[in-house]
């Protein structure tokens, strides 16, 4: 479902109901949020939600299962709620360039199949990761580069 580069500023509430059947294309529109119920969406391939204006995320958003991979990058995210610990992503999970500070302590538990990107955010500190199968990718207080691989920076 493609509805990228709509200048959409809003979704329906009914929208987090949607079932997809391959990827769902929401990037480059002015979302500045998303609906409560988002985090009920199934889709079996990728969300592409990049390029908006949102700076949080619906509570529900935790219980969100994408199949492929979740593009959250060059968005204005500040925080992402507690429940984001238990999001499980079946490919890489970009959140590069937003504005977080920090992530919660239960984000450790994020399920990643492939790899997690956080470059150019605010980040100073980053939970142990327990459930991410590739590489996790950051950038430091330093401006330095980190590449973190199951436990270590490499």
């Amino acid at each position: 479902l493609s509805l990228s580069c709509n200048q959409l500023s809003s979704l329906p509430e009914s929208f987090g109901g949607a079932q997809v059947g391959g990827s769902l294309w929401l990037s480059n529109n002015c979302l500045s949020s998303l609906p409560s119920s988002f985090g009920n969406i199934q889709v079996t391939g990728s969300i592409y939600l990049q390029q908006n204006l949102l700076s949080t995320l619906p509570n529900s958003f935790g219980s969100v299962r994408v199949g492929g991979s979740l593009q959250l990058s060059m968005n204005r995210l500040v925080s992402l709620p507690e429940s984001c610990g238990s999001m499980h992503v079946g490919g890489t999970l970009w959140l590069l360039n937003n504005q977080l500070p920090s992530l919660p302590e239960s984000f450790a538990n994020v399920q990643v199949g492939l790899h997690l990107y956080l470059t150019n955010n605010k980040l100073k500190h980053l939970p142990v990761f327990r459930n991410v199968c590739g590489s996790i990718v950051a950038t430091r207080a330093d401006s330095r580069m980190a590449r973190i691989s199951r436990g270590g920076i490499l």
